[in-house]
């Protein structure tokens, strides 16, 4: 079990973090899959990937074991599932639109709100890319408020995925 508390690639933290990337198909599959129950299992899926992120950030700084990979894939792997759940979410409440005299319609329900969080998310991560290039990356870690958010997002993204149109437990024609 030394593997665990490793200095290399195949550590805890980084191993649970490569996990949330396989995670991504995989939520995908199961959200277009036949079952009733996919939405429950999506969620499942959703929340294991959010409580792993919780565990391989604790356990990077307990053990010491931040790496520079580690400081890649962790934020990557977040992101890639965030945008799947979010376009999934997207397609499976369709695509209503609101006219609101411009040349082209705007999605409503899921479709802006799914937008904004990816763009948001391109561009805190575009900024950090570009920060640690001008050997500023202090400047732009993760703080507190970063952790709230992003709990609150897991959470938030959990529920929506246990309501998903057609599930066992679907919102649908309330």
């Amino acid at each position: 079990w030394g593997w665990m508390r490793s200095d290399g690639l195949w550590n805890l933290p980084n191993v649970l973090s490569m996990m949330r990337v396989l995670m991504v198909p995989l939520l995908a599959a199961v959200v277009y899959s036949p079952f009733a129950s996919r939405n429950v299992i999506a969620a499942a899926i959703f929340a294991i990937a959010g409580i792993t992120d919780f565990i391989d950030g604790y356990l990077a700084r307990r053990w010491g074991l931040t790496s520079p990979f580690g400081a890649f894939i962790d934020p990557v792997a977040d992101k890639l599932i965030v945008a799947m759940a979010l376009i999934v979410l997207t397609v499976a409440h369709g695509m209503p639109t609101v006219d609101v005299g411009l040349p082209f319609a705007l999605t409503a329900d899921v479709g802006l709100p799914t937008a904004l969080t990816i763009t948001r998310e391109l561009a805190v991560s575009a900024l950090r890319e570009w920060m640690a290039q001008q050997g500023k990356r202090d400047t732009v870690k993760v703080g507190f408020m970063g952790k709230c958010k992003t709990a609150a997002q897991m959470i938030a993204i959990t529920g929506l995925l246990l309501a998903l149109p057609g599930g066992i437990w679907s919102l649908q024609g309330l």
